[in-house]
């Protein structure tokens, strides 16, 4: 800012729309649809995730995942340029999506839909039992 102004610089008009927020998380397109699954550090974002990925669905963003608006309505997510196409899983390291699963495991950007919060199971939290197991709601 400073700089700008003591060199007399403008700042460049860019054709891409810039990120407003961004995201702790790991966004991936399930059946047309993008999905934001996030939750504490350790939780198993980047292993659920994998598992879509083994199954067909495909990574926009693991970690950090950066939102804009399209318009009123829409947010659009997309992968930070250093971290496109990659994910680091525990116990497994920074794995490249696209060399292990080809080119159609891997969207740039989406339409946000749905929002996923993982937790960790604690019995008090459980669904009560019934006769036969657990009631769904």
């Amino acid at each position: 800012m400073y700089l700008s102004k003591i060199f007399n610089l403008n700042p460049l008009k860019s054709k891409v729309p810039q990120a407003t927020k961004h995201a702790h998380g790991v966004f991936v397109v399930i059946k047309g649809k993008g999905i934001l699954i996030i939750g504490k550090s350790g939780i198993g974002k980047s292993e659920v995730a994998l598992d879509l990925i083994y199954r067909g669905n495909q990574l926009i963003a693991d970690d950090s995942v950066e939102f804009f608006k399209q318009d009123e309505n829409t947010l659009i997510g997309q992968a930070p340029s250093l971290l496109a196409n990659v994910m680091e899983v525990r116990s497994l390291g920074i794995l490249d999506i696209k060399k292990l699963f080809g080119d159609k495991s891997i969207i740039k950007k989406e339409k946000l839909f749905l929002v996923v919060e993982l937790k960790s199971f604690q019995k008090k939290n459980a669904l009560p039992e019934t006769r036969y197991g657990y009631r769904f709601f």
